[in-house]
């Protein structure tokens, strides 16, 4: 209360000398320096009325505690969902049918470029078809590039490059952009849920 009263007294006095610098601004340019002084005065004095509190000549920087831990769930997202995505590669590589199958959820809808929507069984499907190819081999490798996260999603935006062999010879590479939603699942487990991709046709290297 001390400290509110003596802020009121001085800011009473400060207006009052504003009104006079006013005055003496008007009259004479000279004292345009003196008007502004008081002016910040005035101002300094309504922020200490209003705070109850003297004001800090130099606000103290915001420290930054919260970035930093932001930073650090941004970084552990990307790093899990890139463990997710490298040991689907490495199933998918070895011919693991449920390896290659235990990174989607069962609710899964996925829609790639000139491919019907599919949905878990029908990947499954695909995956076996293709493993049971032995004259062809498919060869993953990616990069995820980003990862969003807002609340209990996460998204992946990540670039696929396939390599298909036949007999043992390379014969196409394939380049293609992928944006997939995550979700964990009952054990905490990303899992992914949905997804869109498209090849680029101008990567492709024919086959010879």
């Amino acid at each position: 209360m001390l400290l509110k009263s003596q802020c009121t007294n001085a800011m009473n006095d400060a207006a009052q000398a504003f009104l006079l610098s006013k005055r003496s601004f008007i009259t004479s340019a000279h004292s345009l320096k003196g008007f502004f002084a008081v002016c910040l005065v005035v101002f300094s004095l309504l922020v200490c009325t209003a705070a109850g509190a003297k004001p800090a000549a130099y606000p103290k920087p915001a420290t930054s505690t919260k970035s930093t831990a932001v930073s650090k769930s941004a970084q552990s997202d990307f790093d899990a969902i890139e463990k997710r995505f490298a040991e689907w590669t490495e199933a998918f590589n070895r011919r693991d049918l449920d390896g290659s199958c235990a990174l989607f959820s069962k609710d899964i809808k996925a829609d790639h470029q000139g491919v019907p929507t599919e949905n878990w069984e029908t990947m499954r499907a695909r995956f076996q078809k293709l493993f049971a190819d032995k004259s062809r081999q498919y060869t993953y490798r990616f990069k995820l590039l980003r990862v969003y996260r807002a609340g209990d999603l996460a998204v992946g935006r990540i670039t696929w490059y396939l390599t298909l062999s036949k007999d043992g010879k390379k014969v196409m590479e394939e380049e293609t952009q992928s944006m997939d939603i995550f979700k964990p699942n009952k054990d905490g487990v990303w899992e992914m849920v949905d997804f869109v991709s498209f090849t680029e046709p101008d990567k492709d290297v024919p086959a010879k």
